[in-house]
């Protein structure tokens, strides 16, 4: 009966992504935003590397769960032969090792889709056909998201044309110094930062097919990480609606990071950005970030240090790349915990308080963040008290949660 409701979930989501996938279609014919399917080309500057990463997590997942069996090694061979005929069409595409890296990465995901489909196909109507195309049907949600997401990305930007970055831009001042220019000298500065940095902000769907994969092959029953992420996805676009920012890059341009403006020069109120995607407030990439990392805790010290490093770097390119600043990746803290909390396998007194908690101190912030422009410089650098608060108090809830995530669907063999 277990299995049997699983696999029932498992469909239930895959359906729900399908159809969220056709009203973006619809939606697109209003002329918003581009449809999803025209980001879907053979020309080799459309894949970004977040989506070619989310598809390379389906080749992840297969391998992880499968091992050595012979249809992984086939569809390594059909992703390699794929990478192959690209690079073929498109002379001169591995010009950078990061884009052949990453360009090699989604043929391999495409291969275990094309594989895990004919899988489906040959043993369909049997509990090892249902077997696979549970797995086939979870793989894919990350970059069924990705492909959606891009039609909001462009919307934000489109419906929100004013923007709070200069009110952000203040509220950072009042802490001493812009943390985002900071971080980009960082990144700047140091070659090896700029590749940790780059890689664990846009291999982060890589990052949660593997920690996925990990746990449906430990039969781990207490964490779903794809779940969460999706979750945390949903809520945050939502937020860059309420509050729309891009980040100070798109705010002052060629002046970002060294040659920062007089505070008094940058007027407190909403602003006119004809650029930049609205997804500043809160930072995605940090809530996902903390979300592999909370979902790790079950694992042995190395796995967990490792996504521990994850959140370090993706600390640092996520202000360091100029699209967000400090209180963004704060405000995320809270966002990952809301998430966590709506997974959890029962609703017991301490998920309930987690959650509340959690959505007080999100709500809070943005409200601050709409109205309190004005006590900005005179509270000044004690700002960093309630920020600290809000990490602390959100790590401390996250440590209980961490063992009472629903799973999505149970091994295969």
């Amino acid at each position: 009966m277990g299995e049997r409701k699983t696999d029932a979930q498992v469909r239930l989501v895959f359906r729900a992504g399908v159809a969220f996938l056709l009203f973006t279609e619809l939606l697109a014919l209003t002329g918003i935003a581009p449809a999803p399917h025209r980001f879907l080309t053979l020309d080799p500057n459309s894949y970004s590397p977040f989506f070619a990463y989310a598809v390379a997590g389906v080749f992840v997942i297969h391998v992880i769960i499968y091992g050595r069996q012979a249809h992984v090694f086939t569809a390594f061979v059909i992703g390699m032969i794929l990478a192959t005929l690209h690079a073929a069409l498109f002379f001169g595409i591995y010009r950078h090792w990061l884009l052949a890296v990453s360009t090699t990465c989604y043929y391999l995901g495409i291969g275990s889709c094309l594989m895990l489909g004919w899988l489906c196909w040959r043993h369909r109507g049997t509990t090892q056909g249902q077997s696979f195309a549970n797995i086939l049907q979870t793989a894919v949600l990350l970059p069924l998201f990705v492909n959606i997401s891009w039609f909001y990305l462009v919307a934000s930007s489109v419906l929100r044309p004013v923007t709070f970055d200069t009110t952000l831009y203040h509220f950072e001042a009042a802490l001493g110094f812009q943390a985002s220019a900071v971080a980009s000298q960082i990144l700047d500065r140091s070659a090896f930062m700029m590749l940790a940095g780059h890689f664990a902000y846009v291999a982060l769907p890589l990052f949660a097919a593997l920690l996925y994969g990990l746990q449906v092959r430990r039969d781990d029953s207490s964490a779903n990480v794809l779940k969460v992420f999706l979750i945390v996805a949903v809520m945050g676009y939502a937020l860059y609606f309420l509050y729309p920012a891009a980040g100070p890059r798109f705010l002052l341009g060629n002046l970002f990071p060294d040659h920062l403006p007089i505070l008094e020069t940058v007027p407190l109120k909403p602003t006119l950005l004809p650029v930049g995607y609205r997804n500043a407030m809160p930072s995605l990439h940090m809530a996902w970030a903390l979300v592999l990392w909370f979902n790790a805790r079950n694992f042995p010290l190395p796995l967990r240090a490792g996504f521990g490093l994850v959140v370090l770097a993706t600390v640092v390119a996520t202000l360091g790349r100029g699209e967000h600043y400090l209180v963004d990746l704060v405000v995320a803290f809270p966002l990952a915990l809301i998430a966590q909390a709506l997974c959890s396998l029962e609703w017991s007194v301490k998920v309930v308080r987690a959650a509340l908690i959690s959505a007080v101190l999100l709500a809070g912030w943005l409200l601050y963040l709409y109205v309190g422009a004005p006590l900005f410089e005179r509270v000044g650098r004690l700002h960093w008290i309630p920020m600290m608060f809000t990490v602390l108090l959100t790590l401390r809830l996250a440590d209980g949660l961490s063992r009472s995530v629903q799973p999505l669907t149970s091994r295969s063999t």
